[in-house]
Formats: structure tokens, C-alpha cells, sequence
């Protein structure tokens, strides 16, 4: 089975209905699977073959879902990384994975300050996809694989080793979810997902773009970081589902104006990837006048667990599992399962979970056990048998919803020349009304004579990496 499948059958049973809406261009069902299908053959062209590694570096958009649905399409692993990722996140992703060949965006490439590795194949995805005019229709069967073969591969951090692990994801974990979350969540045909998060990810992947898919809905994609813009989205395209971080709903509550955007069609927000306190979730519901659902999830397991999108939805809770197939539990430090309303370590079983860490066996024993998944994060059970969250245990930091590891931003501030040594660490301070403002701090112990202040910091560290990795604040100490 490919999880391409379902895609291809409503290409086929509703070809003219809308499939992605990318700015002012629409694409239908044909015009995606055709785009799947051009892209599957052009790496087939290149010699690749079924279980290949292919690496996306690529913005959210029609281009990336055609090429991302397109490697799986053909048999291969997909890799991809965030747009926003800087040459020291791409180089130790592609040291790691050493994919047979890279798909870059144009603009991207010109980031990496001595261009593409000369070792390694890259394709532009515009020579195989280019967006005007639209390309002949072109229907060609996915690679029919096992069900465990690997899909995906997506990047966590997780250990606090100052390095990602990547999750590799089957085309069972893919189907599965898209199969199961659409009746949950009362995904269907027509529906319409707007898309605000990057679409790697597999909360948009599995509570958006995969259901939308499977039943034919239309994915827009959206910004984020524009709330108004968001708004006018939501009331123009009449907006059934948003999949997005508390911090997107936390915005547009305080950007909503009830006499200027209608906000009658959305059927429910999902709110996942950072905990949303219950205060401030039944906030937001009475300011927009929709039900917004939390739900909780992993890279390493698709979100999994979730809120029912009905009366059954507990505020401040992370909810249910979102089939019957999907087990929580809680464990103390010895690994004994706790009662309902103690609090310890939530560990997961689901038919989502991942087979493992890419080519890190010992990385993988430390996370999968029996059938179980670790999560790193505290939390219990109520009596109802509603999943709750307590905090994190593992060295991360949680940036609205981006995983950082304080270890990896401390590592590449001390290659700075001038710097003797670097620790990152978690800014928190309380907001009256809203979420928490979490942000880094670095504490930078300078060489001897070095003339550095705190804006040659953030240069390199902007230079290097994702800007959300960038300290907010930076103390120097002078030797």
C-alpha cells in the first residue's frame, strides 16, 4: 500500500474540485496528482529507486506538497527540513540522512554561503514543476510498497544532545492517520483546511493536509504571522478547520472583530504543539465563537491523542485518542504505571508511531519500548480518562510551538570567533490575559581582548540558524 492511494482515487472520482489554493492559484485534484505524478517520474528519471532518501528544503506551498507526496509517491524516503532552517541545521540533516539528492527552493540555496554540497545531486523543483502554464494531465499508479516501508523522515529533538534525531515514518503510520483523523475530527468532502504551520510537520500533516486529501477538501496555505490576514482568509474562503499552535489562536482572538469577519463556517480549531492553558481556551472560544480542541501528539506518533470536536471537549485537557487503537499511560521514575491522578511520564502506543530513529539503533532503544513510545513530558489521567499535562521533563525548550535544543544554539555561538563558551537557556515571562513569552537567553563568556557586543552574536547565530534559535538575550562576560 501507498499512502498516495486515497489521493489518486479522489483525483480520479472529482478531478475538477479544488485541491490546494496557493495565493491567487487554484489547484484541482488532476492539476495535484499530476504534479505528484511529473514529480515521482523526474527522480525515477535520475536513477532513484524505492527506499532512495530524497532531502526537501522547500517553503510551504503547492511545490512542496507535490514534491513531498511525489518522493513517497515513487518509493522513496522523503526528508524534509523547515524552510527556515539555517546551513548548520541543513549540514548536520544531510550529513546524517545522506539522501541520494536534495529538492531546494532557489532562494534557499543562495543561504548556504558555499552553495549546494558538490557531492550531492540537487534539483530546483520549478525545472520539473513549473507553475505556468499548467502541464498536461498525468496519471501514474504510486509505488506499491509494504506497508512498513518507510514514508517520511521529519527531525526531533528530543534528547538534549545538542543534535535532532530523525523520526522515520511508514506509509502505514501516513494512512492510518489520514484514514482515522478525518471522522474524528469531521473532515469532509469540500471542507476547507487553512494551513499556517509548516506543512512538514506532522500536525498539519495528520490533523490537516491528510485528511483533507483523503476525503477532498482543499488545503489553503496561510501566514501565520499575519492574524488579520488570517481573518479575512477564514470569513472570505469560508474556513472550516485550522490546525495551528495556541499562539495563532491567541492572535486572532485579540485581532477578531465580530462586524468585520465572519467566522460562521469554521467547524473546529486544533490546537497542538504547546500547551494551551484552560483559562485562556475558554477565552478564546467565547472571543471567536467557535470550539477550539487541544490535542496532543509527537513527531515520533502523529498527533494522536485530541479533544472530540463535541460537547465531550474538556478544556484544558489534551483529550482522548482519536481511535480505539490509540493507548496512553503514565509511568513512574521505576516504570510502573500510575493510577489515574498521579503524575509522571506519559508514554503512548498507536499505530502512528514511528519504526524508529534513522540508522540510530541505540537512540531508538531509549524511546521504543513494546510497543510504547516515551514522550519526555509529564503529565496524568482524570477520572473521566481525559489525558492532562504537567510539563516537560525533557531538555528542550518549547519556542510556540518550535522544539529548541539549548545545547545545538549553544554549540554554534562558540564557534563565533572571540567566544570561549556559550549556555542557552529559557526566557519566561508572565503575560496578564495570554500565553507565557518564552524566549532564549545566552550567557557568553568572551576570549581575552575580544571586542565582541551582543548584535555580533545574533549575526552569527542568524547566519547559521533558524531565527527562532536567535537569543533574544545575550549577556556577555569579559575575561
Amino acid at each position: 500500500m501507498n499512502l498516495n492511494e486515497p489521493i489518486r482515487r479522489v483525483a480520479r472520482d472529482r478531478p475538477a474540485d479544488p485541491a490546494v489554493v496557493d495565493g491567487d492559484r487554484t489547484y484541482s485534484f488532476r492539476d495535484l496528482w499530476s504534479a505528484v505524478s511529473r514529480m515521482a517520474e523526474a527522480l525515477r528519471a535520475r536513477g532513484l529507486r524505492p527506499g532512495d532518501r530524497v532531502l526537501l528544503w522547500m517553503p510551504n506551498g503547492a511545490g512542496f506538497l507535490a514534491a513531498h507526496f511525489g518522493a513517497m509517491a515513487a518509493g522513496l524516503v522523503s526528508i524534509p527540513v523547515k524552510a527556515e532552517n539555517g546551513p548548520a541545521e541543513l549540514e548536520f540533516i544531510l550529513g546524517d540522512s545522506r539522501p541520494r539528492l536534495m529538492i531546494a527552493d532557489r532562494g534557499l540555496l543562495a543561504r548556504l554561503p558555499a552553495g549546494p554540497p558538490p557531492d550531492l545531486e540537487c534539483l530546483v523543483p520549478d525545472e520539473v514543476l513549473p507553475g505556468v502554464p499548467p502541464l498536461p494531465p498525468l496519471d501514474i499508479p504510486p509505488e506499491e510498497v509494504p506497508d512498513d516501508h518507510p514514508a517520511s523522515v521529519i527531525y526531533s529533538y528530543v534528547f538534549g544532545e545538542g543534535r535532532p534525531y530523525g523520526a522515520v515514518l511508514t506509509h502505514a503510520n501516513h494512512y492510518y492517520i489520514g484514514v482515522f483523523c478525518a471522522p474524528f475530527f469531521r473532515v469532509d468532502p469540500g471542507d476547507r483546511i487553512l494551513i499556517v504551520l509548516p506543512m512538514l510537520h506532522v500536525f498539519p500533516m495528520g490533523m490537516g493536509i491528510l485528511p483533507a486529501f483523503y476525503q477532498g477538501g482543499t488545503i489553503y496555505c496561510g501566514d501565520a504571522l499575519r492574524p488579520r490576514t488570517l481573518l479575512e482568509t477564514i470569513s472570505r474562503e469560508r474556513i472550516t478547520h485550522i490546525p495551528a499552535v495556541p499562539q495563532v489562536f491567541d492572535q486572532l482572538a485579540r485581532s477578531h472583530r465580530p462586524d468585520r469577519y465572519d467566522l460562521g463556517s469554521i467547524k473546529n480549531l486544533t490546537s497542538g504543539a504547546d500547551f494551551l492553558p484552560e483559562e485562556i481556551h475558554r477565552s478564546i472560544q467565547e472571543t471567536l465563537g467557535v470550539t477550539v480542541i487541544q490535542g496532543y501528539g509527537m513527531t515520533e506518533t502523529f498527533p494522536s491523542v485530541c479533544n472530540p470536536p463535541d460537547e465531550r471537549n474538556r478544556p484544558g485537557t489534551l483529550g482522548v485518542g482519536v481511535h480505539a487503537d490509540i493507548r496512553y499511560r503514565i509511568l513512574d521514575r521505576e516504570g510502573r504505571e500510575l493510577p489515574p491522578g498521579q503524575v509522571g511520564e506519559i508514554e503512548m502506543q498507536t499505530p502512528c508511531g514511528m519504526a524508529g530513529y534513522l540508522d540510530a539503533p541505540e537512540a531508538s532503544a531509549r524511546m521504543l519500548h513494546d510497543g510504547w513510545v516515551r514522550s519526555g513530558d509529564l503529565g496524568w489521567v482524570d477520572e473521566q480518562g481525559y489525558l492532562r499535562f504537567d510539563r516537560l521533563i525533557k531538555p528542550i525548550i518549547n519556542l510556540a510551538g518550535n522544539k529548541v535544543d539549548p545545547l545545538e544554539v549553544s554549540r554554534i555561538i562558540e564557534r563565533c570567533p572571540g567566544v570561549a563558551s556559550a549556555a542557552v537557556s529559557a526566557l519566561v515571562a508572565p503575560v496578564n490575559g495570554g500565553l507565557p513569552s518564552v524566549a532564549l537567553k545566552a550567557d557568553v563568556e568572551l576570549e581575552r581582548g575580544a571586542q565582541l557586543e551582543d548584535r555580533d552574536i545574533r549575526a552569527y547565530c542568524r547566519a547559521w540558524l533558524a531565527p527562532y534559535k536567535v537569543p533574544q538575550k545575550i549577556e556577555l562576560r569579559r575575561a
